[in-house]
């Protein structure tokens, strides 16, 4: 327990600072005697006390840099510094980013299948070059990995976006801890 000075308030308006522990509540006023309740102070203006989620855009084709923290100083040149606060922006931001990742996700897999063809295609022949110099049991081998090669397929990747400390449950988040004021909050 922690015995420091706290500031109480009463019906009437008054404002008594009093030493008091840090379980203590309710005091009586020192001027008209009523009961006092302690005045809850601290950052308010943020429901979480927590930083707001950095990101920098580019305004001229869209492209996205995501800073590791709020307080990250590195500012890419050309982009534009955007902070999100809410839940709203943080919905809006997610579905478009999102989309912007699978257009990008769809696009490099299709670059994959091409090159996966190319090289299954190298391989094929070679192996259909060598298919007359192997024993019977090597070119039933050959022959299966000639035949597989012909299945490209590239696997798709969830491309969505995620953002650890928005998305996670409140019994999963870290402590918030705001060096700058020697605050940390306990959930």
């Amino acid at each position: 327990m922690q015995m420091k000075e706290r500031l109480f308030i009463c019906k009437k308006g008054h404002q008594t600072k009093k030493l008091a522990w840090q379980d203590a509540f309710v005091i009586d006023c020192s001027q008209c005697k009523l009961k006092a309740h302690r005045a809850l102070t601290g950052r308010g203006h943020n429901a979480q006390n927590s930083q707001p989620f950095v990101y920098y855009e580019r305004p001229s084709d869209g492209e996205i840099f995501v800073a590791a923290t709020a307080e990250d100083t590195r500012h890419p040149r050309g982009f534009v510094r955007k902070e999100i606060r809410t839940m709203n922006e943080y919905s809006q931001f997610r579905r478009q980013y999102s989309e912007r990742m699978k257009a990008d996700a769809e696009i490099n897999r299709e670059q994959e299948k091409a090159f996966r063809s190319m090289e299954n295609k190298a391989g094929r022949d070679r192996l259909e070059s060598m298919l007359s110099s192997l024993s019977p049991e090597a070119r039933a081998f050959a022959e299966a990995a000639i035949e597989s090669s012909y299945n490209v397929d590239v696997p798709a990747v969830s491309p969505e976006c995620f953002i650890q400390g928005l998305e996670m449950d409140r019994s999963e988040r870290q402590p918030y801890q705001d060096e700058h004021h020697n605050y940390r909050r306990m959930d």
